[in-house]
């Protein structure tokens, strides 16, 4: 998923923001967990943001429920960058564009293993980094994928590219 925001996003909206595997946003958005100033915590959503975030970043953003700039959220790790407002659609457009010139199943595997890599030991992410590798080097998308370079050609799943 990519978000693409602008404006504010506090409380919950950071939750979806970290829910994506992809956000963009404005440099002129701000972000908070604002919720300890209405007397709750971020609770549901810290299950999303907290593994993006370092303890100590966590703690001032959770506790002040201070506003901060996009580049801070960027920073922290809850977004993945802030650009200029006037950008904002044509860099959300570009990452979308680069991110469907991969293969369907590859992009699926590559999710897969931002996710469960870390949280395994060594020689088990290596067993399973190498049986993601096996089956993907074995598939018919990897195929065309392959085909498609050789041939100086797009595959299949690719759009073409923008006319300019």
């Amino acid at each position: 998923m990519l978000a693409r925001i602008a404006g504010h996003c506090v409380a919950g909206g950071i939750g979806l923001a970290a829910a994506c595997d992809i956000a963009i946003a404005d440099d002129a958005a701000r972000f908070g967990f604002t919720e300890v100033r209405i007397g709750v915590a971020p609770a549901i959503i810290s299950v999303v943001c907290l593994p993006k975030l370092r303890r100590a970043d966590a703690l001032e953003l959770f506790l002040s429920g201070e506003r901060v700039s996009a580049a801070r959220a960027a920073e922290v790790g809850l977004i993945t960058r802030a650009v200029p407002a006037a950008d904002l659609d044509a860099e959300v457009a570009a990452v979308v564009a680069r991110v469907l010139a991969g293969g369907p199943s590859a992009l699926a595997a590559a999710k897969r293993l931002v996710y469960t890599i870390p949280g395994m030991d060594r020689e088990a992410a290596f067993t399973r980094a190498t049986e993601v590798s096996q089956a993907l080097f074995a598939s018919a998308e990897a195929a065309e994928g392959m085909a498609a370079f050789r041939e100086k050609r797009l595959p299949y799943w690719a759009p073409p590219p923008a006319a300019s």
